[in-house]
């Protein structure tokens, strides 16, 4: 399978950052990897990606911050969130700023997969 869709994944832990892109490279996708909120941000301005990754805690910058930014960019990709923490009080928060879905870790790969799979199939505003 060769998608040719570019997803950057924002993970402040190296190993779980590597783990996914190795997923995602044997499923066709290419990745690009940020350790930070700030260095997601940084590669997000420019276009290019066809989704978004994002951990809701990392150092520098949040991924609920690195979201509501991406409001102001023309070419922003939808954005997936994922968190190791309790989901309560995120639902709401997420909605506002137009996550596409949040996945809990460890991550259900397939499920995973699939909503990936629908979003870069899809236009960022069939997607939402």
């Amino acid at each position: 399978m060769s998608n040719k869709h570019t997803v950057l994944i924002a993970d402040d832990e190296e190993l779980f950052r590597r783990s996914l892109a190795d997923v995602l490279e044997v499923n066709g996708y290419r990745t690009v990897m940020a350790a930070d909120g700030d260095a997601a941000w940084q590669l997000l301005r420019l276009d290019g990606f066809s989704l978004a990754l994002v951990d809701i805690h990392m150092p520098r910058k949040g991924g609920i911050e690195v979201l509501s930014e991406l409001a102001a960019l023309s070419h922003a990709p939808p954005v997936i969130m994922m968190t190791a923490h309790r989901l309560e009080g995120y639902a709401r928060r997420l909605e506002a700023e137009k996550a596409l879905a949040l996945f809990t870790k460890p991550l259900d790969v397939a499920d995973l997969l699939e909503t990936m799979k629908l979003c870069c199939s899809k236009s960022r505003a069939q997607c939402e």
